[in-house]
């Protein structure tokens, strides 16, 4: 009889109170697009706290084609993803996402202003 009432509970039971939450999107806002360039010549840079450093990357800026891009990035810095598999990257502002070879949908929506679009990080 105890058997038969657990039985009718749990067959009553939602278990989709317990469904694992769902992740809303990070957004933010794309401030620059950049090409980069070789540094073959190993360049080296003066800083604006007046030290000498090496370069890692030439960040030459760019105009996108403005639209809907679907893309793969990764964070090579702070406020700054590279688009994999190109030669182009971004610039953002207060973006904290961590991405590695992450998908993410890119909106290119000017080439002019403070703000040229935002990545949607999936």
């Amino acid at each position: 009889m105890i058997l038969i009432l657990i039985l009718s509970i749990l067959n009553n039971f939602s278990f989709n109170n317990f469904s694992q939450p769902t992740k809303t999107p990070t957004e933010c806002e794309v401030v620059e697009f950049y090409e980069v360039v070789n540094n073959d010549q190993n360049f080296k840079v003066l800083t604006a706290s007046g030290e000498i450093a090496e370069v890692v990357m030439i960040l030459k800026p760019v105009r996108m084609d403005e639209g809907k891009h679907e893309v793969e990035i990764t964070r090579k810095a702070q406020n700054l993803y590279i688009i994999n598999q190109t030669k182009y990257c971004f610039e953002t502002q207060y973006c904290f996402e961590q991405a590695n070879y992450d998908k993410a949908t890119l909106l290119v929506t000017s080439n002019f202003g403070q703000t040229k679009g935002k990545i949607i990080f999936k």
